[in-house]
């Protein structure tokens, strides 16, 4: 399974995200290639990230389902205002979507800063009848909830 890095630190989401994309089928560097093994194929890539970089996953591979059919947030920064225009129209189609995603999983602990909009989030796909997994712990923003 091929992995794109997320989390950029110390820039802007948008910076982060525009990084993230410039990066989406492009050949693996050396770096990569030592950590991973690269695929070509959609149903062995992943893309995974932790709170700022788990909206912006969200965001890249939501909005790529071409590439990726594992998509997971942790603790995941999200806006509700933008559930609509940020996941609207890729997930509009949601049997095809079901179809070509392997998993869309969530994760959040109930003490985090970003449980309620996780939850929200989680109700919006839910509606939407997208398929995906929760882990909803206790705890907060650490990796014991992941």
């Amino acid at each position: 399974m091929s992995w794109v890095p997320v989390c950029v630190r110390n820039r802007s989401v948008t910076r982060s995200v525009s990084l993230m994309k410039s990066w989406i089928g492009r050949p693996p560097d050396s770096l990569r290639r030592k950590l991973m093994i690269p695929s070509s194929s959609m149903s062995n890539s992943a893309i995974a990230g932790l709170s700022g970089g788990g909206g912006e996953t969200l965001y890249v591979g939501l909005n790529h389902l071409d590439r990726f059919a594992w998509v997971c947030g942790f603790s995941s920064a999200i806006r509700e205002h933008e559930f609509e225009s940020n996941y609207g129209a890729p997930l509009a189609d949601a049997r095809g979507v079901n179809e070509r995603l392997n998993l869309l999983w969530l994760g959040c602990g109930s003490e985090d800063h970003l449980y309620q909009v996780n939850l929200k989030l989680l109700d919006w796909l839910e509606a939407k009848g997208i398929h995906h997994v929760a882990r909803l712990t206790g705890g907060g923003h650490d990796y014991h909830n992941w």
